[in-house]
């Protein structure tokens, strides 16, 4: 009984609450559940948290009853504090936080749902903030958050009254939105609770209370239930454990070295990387590839001059592409010789289309998606092991069965991230990084500056934030990381360079040269080489 918590091998932690009979939670069980969440967000094994509860509702809010036995003010003031307390910590959970929902949703037990990122409800859930008509504000800033107003303020105020009249999850429209943007953190969060005041928590006080980012994604439609009145169960709640001062939760910190990338992969993944020929390549980490044992790889690109030096050094064994160009030159030099030489064991060259469809597929969890494009080509030809597929419907049309391109890691480059792997791009195109990152298992993200994430906002709209931090596994700050591809707006195609490098692709003792220059030292070395050569007449 209380709050207990879980966590499984596979970093899913549930934190339930079972405090018969209606769930309304004391002064101690509200700080009880922040305590829960803090401890999960902390664990660098967790994952995820689910919140859930037992019994026949989720949460029927504060416990009345230890109020109205409390002397003076101190249960009032301490179940405020405690539900601050709670609900902060799941909007400051540095993992995404489920809230699973079912029967009733009443007054505070509104407040970790309207602060969770995904809410999922059972057909027999409603919510209700009958705090209100006491001239209470409580939850209903909760409810309001996460979708639009109800649209019968009737039942907001009063709720249903019988369990006929009771909305089903069904016709709530209840779903999961966006991730919303990183959250603020102190250094002291888990102090942060300003426990004061409640003779249950003497001398315990938390650091500064901040305000939360106003720019919350509205997604959920809710309407309104009739509050339970909250009892005492008469059942002894475990006592929270304590917080020692100065021992306070960082938020997750993503951020990586290049070589650290490099050692998270392993010979015979499939690796994707991002960008578009010669447009905003990780090439970076290419060059660390590079530098590494890594052999045996799967390289899934819209390919550029990052295919060519793998294929050069051997690091390929199987190459998924729709192109491989360097634009103003139309087809990568090494890439084509690699073809000549048949180095590469394993193409598979796919139509455009494909290739998207591909990610897309993978990106959706989904063996395959249907699609016209390459039927009557060489594509199927070349690539037997691809089916094609008839249609269930009327229409009995015949659609090639695109397989996912499913990717152990993927690479991209971006203008700008902060440490928690929020990333955003500036220039004109996203060049499906987006698609790279939610087809992988891992996403790496090189990027041109790290900034705070207020930041990532500043000189360009929020729609360019192309990945949310829940996507990404590591961020690395790489300073002309994509060179000699553009980064738009923060440098242009190295086209100098670009000449030097396709011209000494084609000569073999160029080649050597070239290798010793640019390629023999770190990723330092490359950039100084790369400044000096710029200078040259």
């Amino acid at each position: 009984m209380g709050i207990s918590s879980h966590l499984s091998t596979d970093g899913i932690h549930v934190i339930t609450v079972d405090c018969p009979p209606v769930n309304a939670l004391t002064v101690q069980g509200w700080f009880e559940l922040a305590d829960s969440l803090d401890e999960a967000s902390a664990d660098p094994a967790t994952k995820v948290v689910i919140l859930r509860a037992e019994g026949r509702g989720w949460n029927a809010g504060v416990d009345i009853k230890e109020m109205q036995n409390t002397e003076g003010f101190d249960a009032l003031i301490g179940a405020n504090k405690g539900c601050f307390a709670a609900f902060k910590a799941v909007y400051e959970c540095s993992v995404p936080v489920i809230a699973a929902v079912h029967g009733f949703c009443l007054g505070g037990g509104v407040g970790p749902v309207g602060n969770a990122d995904i809410v999922v409800a059972s057909d027999d859930a409603y919510f209700g903030v009958p705090e209100v008509k006491q001239g209470a504000l409580g939850a209903a800033t909760h409810l309001a958050r996460p979708g639009p107003p109800a649209p019968d303020a009737h039942a907001l105020l009063h709720g249903p009254h019988d369990q006929g009249q009771r909305p089903g999850a069904a016709r709530l429209g209840l779903r999961g939105g966006p991730p919303r943007p990183a959250r603020r953190r102190s250094s002291r969060a888990r102090g942060r609770h300003c426990r004061q005041g409640h003779p249950r928590h003497p001398g315990r006080q938390g650091g500064a209370q901040r305000d939360r980012p106003d720019r919350r994604q509205q997604e959920l439609s809710l309407r309104a239930g009739l509050h339970d009145g909250a009892e005492p169960d008469g059942r002894e709640r475990r006592t929270a454990r304590p917080v020692r001062r100065g021992q306070g939760m960082k938020p997750r910190d993503k951020q990586m070295t290049i070589d650290e990338v490099v050692g998270r992969l392993r010979s015979g993944m499939t690796i994707g990387i991002g960008g578009w020929g010669p447009r905003r390549k990780p090439m970076a980490l290419v060059r660390a590839i590079l530098r590494s044992d890594l052999t045996d790889l799967t390289i899934v690109s819209w390919g550029g001059a990052d295919v060519g030096l793998l294929a050069d050094a051997g690091k390929i064994k199987r190459l998924v592409y729709a192109f491989v160009s360097l634009d103003s030159i139309p087809i990568e030099p090494l890439f084509a010789k690699a073809r000549r030489d048949a180095t590469i064991p394993e193409i598979c060259e796919w139509d455009e289309g494909m290739f998207f469809t591909g990610l897309k597929a993978a990106s959706e969890r989904l063996p395959f998606l249907p699609m016209r494009a390459g039927l009557g080509s060489d594509v199927l030809v070349n690539n037997p092991s691809i089916r094609t597929i008839r249609s269930p419907y009327a229409d009995g049309g015949t659609f090639v069965a695109v397989p996912a391109l499913k990717l152990d890691a993927a690479l991209v480059h971006l203008n700008r991230a902060d440490v928690h792997g929020n990333a955003t791009y500036l220039g004109p195109d996203p060049f499906f990084d987006d698609l790279f990152a939610m087809a992988a298992d891992e996403v790496f993200v090189s990027c041109e500056q790290i900034v705070d994430t207020a930041g990532l906002t500043v000189d360009t709209p929020v729609q360019r934030l192309l990945l949310s931090r829940m996507m990404v596994t590591g961020v690395v700050e790489t300073p002309n990381g994509a060179h000699f591809t553009n980064c738009t707006p923060d440098y242009e195609r190295d086209e100098k360079f670009q000449r030097h490098y396709a011209t000494s692709a084609a000569d073999p003792d160029a080649w050597t040269g070239f290798k010793e220059r640019f390629l023999s030292g770190d990723e330092a070395a490359y950039q100084a080489a790369v400044a000096a050569f710029g200078e040259e007449a």
